[in-house]
């Protein structure tokens, strides 16, 4: 009997995460979001949601949870050391495009929280892995740069600050900032 419950409350739990993950991409802004709507889009009563969080942050926190988890995972694959640049970035475009419009709402309204859960995994996967991929030896700050900068576009895009871009010619972008970030010489120490 207990299986069955658990199975109902993740089968709620996923309801109220979708129907969050909903609202944000029809444009609501996450802090005007209310009880009553959320429960009304998850076919959910007050109660269930009640039983499982304590607050629409509560929510938030648990979808940003879980698209974290999401990337932490896509990034351990691009990261294996079986990938180049190239395929780094287009991996990357694709896990986008699935989730564009989760990334745009919570970049919209949090683009500080969109850019270091992003930047962090990122950054965490191309390091551990630098040798692999190839990327040239360098110091932590020239690698932080070379990240923040490739993850910076894409922020700014589900921002909505590049609104003639698209996701296809960000990928061409960050692949041309990598490749010249490559040629580039390390500056010298003084």
């Amino acid at each position: 009997m207990a299986k069955k419950e658990y199975r109902n409350a993740a089968r709620s739990k996923a309801k109220i995460r979708s129907a969050f993950s909903a609202l944000l991409e029809q444009g609501k802004d996450p802090e005007k979001i209310t009880v009553s709507e959320l429960v009304k889009e998850a076919g959910v009563n007050r109660g269930t949601f009640y039983n499982h969080y304590r607050s629409i942050e509560e929510v938030s926190e648990d979808v940003e949870s879980a698209l974290r988890e999401e990337l932490a995972a896509l990034f351990s694959r691009i990261g294996d050391g079986t990938h180049s640049k190239e395929s780094i970035l287009r991996s990357l475009t694709l896990y986008f495009a699935k989730k564009e419009g989760r990334f745009s709402s919570l970049c919209r309204y949090s683009p500080h929280r969109g850019f270091w859960l992003i930047r962090r995994d990122l950054a965490d996967a191309l390091s551990k892995r630098r040798e692999q991929i190839g990327l040239p030896p360098m110091d932590p700050l020239r690698a932080s740069f070379l990240v923040d900068g490739i993850v910076g576009l894409y922020v700014e895009y589900f921002s909505g600050l590049l609104p003639h871009a698209s996701l296809s010619s960000l990928e061409k972008a960050a692949l041309l900032a990598w490749e010249e970030f490559e040629r580039a010489p390390a500056p010298a120490v003084v």
